[in-house]
């Protein structure tokens, strides 16, 4: 790509940049801008902002732009994609910044309130993100390891069965009703083994050499 070009997308890059930042804390800020295009690293783009927030002189409007953050947050998840334990560690987190922010009498209590509990909703999304996917890739792992005759399963499988039961009962139901149906009823077909396992066969094994 020619230079110019470059200096063109980024020249409209930086034209197009915007930041916004909400404070709910009373005094005086200092606001740098870096510049992270910079040979030199990132440097100070600019002299500091020197500014002051002062006492919101509409307290209930503050409270009421807060608690549509909250609840946006709170609404943007299913709460079917959550463990029953999950979920309910963010309903509480939910309805204690609801009773904190009614309570708080100026931005920062009440920003305090709201932001604990979004933290704690979206860390409970990252955690749960890491934890299908390892979820999902134990249960497939393990439904792989059975042949397509079930028939000749015996006592020796049954370990792996607990395991693929524990995987199954481990997700969350929108993990379940994602599974394909074919997938589904094969894990029925193979956990309704369990209990009809015959003994395990004793095989024999002869290596034979050639001196």
């Amino acid at each position: 790509m020619p230079d110019e070009l470059k200096d063109l997308q980024k020249s409209r890059r930086e034209a197009m940049a915007k930041a916004r930042l909400k404070l709910y804390e009373e005094g005086f800020y200092a606001l740098n801008v870096f510049s992270p295009d910079s040979t030199e690293g990132w440097v100070c783009n600019g002299p500091a902002l020197i500014f002051e927030v002062k006492k919101s002189d509409d307290i209930d409007l503050v409270r009421t732009e807060l608690k549509a953050e909250l609840d946006e947050a709170y609404k943007k998840y299913d709460k079917r994609v959550f463990q029953i334990k999950d979920w309910a560690q963010i309903e509480t987190a939910y309805e204690d910044a609801k009773t904190k922010l009614e309570a708080a009498t100026n931005g920062k209590d009440m920003a305090d309130a709201v932001y604990s509990a979004v933290d704690v909703i979206q860390k409970s999304k990252r955690e749960l993100k890491s934890s299908m996917i390892q979820i999902w890739s134990y249960f497939y792992k393990t439904l792989n390891k059975f042949s397509d005759n079930l028939e000749s399963l015996d006592k020796a499988a049954e370990g792996e069965i607990v395991n693929l039961k524990k995987y199954y009962e481990q997700m969350t139901e929108y993990q379940r009703n994602k599974l394909e149906p074919v997938t589904q009823k094969r894990y029925e077909d193979i956990v309704a083994k369990q209990d009809k396992l015959p003994e395990a066969k004793a095989h024999k094994i002869t290596i034979k050499s050639k001196s």
